[in-house]
């Protein structure tokens, strides 16, 4: 059984895939980056740089409205909400997005990396005793 907020799925699970990919290197190493890369550049070991993996430049727009609309967030009880699709149409109306289907493939990518997120971040948040 779907739940209610999940889009049936289509077409551009690679791409999904690849995006998650570089979304979860991101959330997990991310912050960090800039000492890695100092690292490698002193000629020691960064094996998380060598597994770092960059969204494709035909994703920068999926990739942009998923950082944008991370940032938009409402609170919520447990911690974060999730990206609301109308929030996803809203962003698509704003940077002018009116194609059927590329803001049906936006959906379904901005709904998959932010289950992914939220799931990366509840595995990470403490369970009370």
């Amino acid at each position: 059984m779907r739940r209610p907020r999940q889009l049936p799925r289509q077409t551009g699970r690679g791409r999904r895939k690849k995006l998650i990919e570089a979304l979860l290197w991101n959330l997990e190493w991310g912050e960090h980056l800039e000492f890695l890369q100092d690292r490698r550049d002193a000629g020691k070991s960064a094996p998380a740089l060598d597994r770092r993996v960059l969204p494709d430049q035909g994703n920068a727009f999926f990739w942009k409205a998923f950082q944008t609309l991370s940032k938009a967030r409402r609170p919520a009880f447990d911690g974060v909400s999730d990206i609301l699709i109308a929030d996803i149409l809203a962003y698509a109306d704003l940077v002018g997005v009116r194609d059927l289907d590329l803001r049906g493939q936006l959906c379904r990518i901005v709904v998959a990396m932010d289950e992914a997120a939220l799931e990366w971040a509840r595995a990470r948040k403490p369970q009370p005793k």
